[in-house]
């Protein structure tokens, strides 16, 4: 019994010391970040573990009830199913009365339950998303189901509902100008339309399950105000305690930096709705912006293809907003999608950049409808494709302090 305590009471200081790094060296958690879900590991026992030694070690954790997931027993099986850290898991990972730790990783169906589709002749941006080199093959490998059980809010300048694209997923919410589009949140600018073909449309959008919610905020000319997207907000919020599900906001919408937006984006976030915001497109730092300096949103920054020399890479484009607060970069330049005639048009813009993230958070809420606004953030940032991208700073330290992570994400 005193020997158990020792190594008991060893393992907890190892624990404890969560201000040493865990070493660089190979990870010896199974699985991949990217196919599991965040921060869930299965702690598989050493069969000759006393299953005492099995309970005080995951005591030991000091972890909240809602952590302790489930626990699993038969024959000579014995693990446990915990809501951890990184670190915790490694350090268990090593312990000598534990066999292997393993991230709670998804498992797919063979044959006739493949999932996975792959499209042709896709808009560049998706083909992008899904390589981690840039080939640029026109092949996007998607789920058609990423989205389902998720609402994103297209807090813009309204959504042609009828467009083919939405196929009866799309529909109306809130206009803050009664007056225009008949007292409907339409889409009188196009705009909104092609924010919401990126989000979630059926042949140019991420997330083809989706459910998209037209929140008109911006008039026809595609101007408004603090008040209209104040409301619009609220509405959203409002409708989201009505349906109490899984939601993303795109807002591709920007102002001079504004604590009251900033506050609005903080108190969504906080209820456990995920803001995906585009960082603006003056070339200048994206902290002098609102919601693009919010602490709270995931800020996009957009990308293009640069060709010289033959060579063709990644690079920022050149009116996407910069530095420390955007948080990731994705396709933003000559982006295909949806347009208010039924047809479709190719624009440019960080408001083409944010939809790819806030359709890619969508399909992940999707698989994982438990991760909360802080899981999803986690994963995206985690699983970017980093350093490929020329920011084209030209010395200015604060563009250099942009992240260098391009969205990528694949079934």
């Amino acid at each position: 019994l005193d020997q158990m305590r020792q190594v008991i009471a060893s393992f907890v200081l190892v624990l404890l010391a969560s201000a040493i790094a865990v070493s660089s060296a190979e990870s010896l958690v199974l699985g991949e970040a990217a196919q599991g879900h965040a921060d869930e590991y299965i702690v598989w026992f050493d069969e000759t573990a006393p299953r005492q030694l099995q309970q005080n070690i995951v005591e030991s954790l000091e972890l909240k009830e809602e952590h302790n997931l489930n626990s699993f027993e038969f024959g000579s099986f014995s693990a446990v199913h915990i809501k951890t850290d990184d670190i915790t898991a490694e350090k268990l990972a090593t312990h000598p009365s534990i066999k292997a730790v393993s991230r709670n990783i998804e498992v797919s169906l063979f044959g006739d339950g493949e999932i996975c589709n792959r499209q042709e002749q896709a808009p560049w941006g998706l083909s992008r998303i899904d390589k981690r080199e840039i080939i640029l093959d026109g092949d996007f490998i998607h789920d058609r189901q990423w989205g389902e059980n998720v609402t994103a809010y297209i807090v813009d300048s309204g959504i042609f509902v009828q467009h083919k694209e939405f196929v009866g997923r799309a529909f109306y919410g809130f206009t803050a100008y009664p007056n225009e589009t008949n007292g409907l949140p339409a889409d009188c600018n196009g705009h909104g339309t092609h924010v919401a073909g990126t989000v979630g449309g059926i042949n140019v959008g991420v997330a083809r399950n989706v459910t998209l919610i037209s929140v008109k905020v911006m008039d026809c000319k595609g101007r408004g105000t603090l008040g209209a997207i104040i409301n619009g907000l609220k509405w959203t919020a409002d409708d989201w305690l009505r349906r109490r599900g899984k939601a993303v906001i795109n807002m591709s919408i920007g102002a001079v930096r504004n604590s009251i937006l900033d506050g609005a984006v903080k108190a969504l976030h906080d209820e456990g709705i995920v803001v995906v915001v585009a960082a603006g497109n003056n070339n200048t730092n994206a902290c002098s912006a609102s919601p693009a300096g919010a602490v709270q949103a995931i800020t996009v920054g957009a990308t293009t293809v640069s060709v010289k020399d033959d060579a063709t890479d990644d690079a920022r484009s050149d009116f996407s907003n910069w530095g420390p607060c955007v948080d990731m970069l994705a396709p933003g330049t000559s982006i295909v999608s949806a347009w208010p005639d039924g047809k479709y048009r190719a624009i440019s813009g960080t408001s083409m950049a944010s939809p790819h993230v806030a359709g890619v958070a969508a399909a992940y809420l999707g698989l994982h409808p438990t991760a909360t606004p802080d899981d999803v953030r986690k994963f995206l940032l985690g699983v970017t494709t980093n350093g490929v991208v020329d920011l084209e700073c030209r010395g200015d330290a604060e563009c250099e302090k942009t992240p260098n992570k391009l969205l990528f994400y694949s079934c």
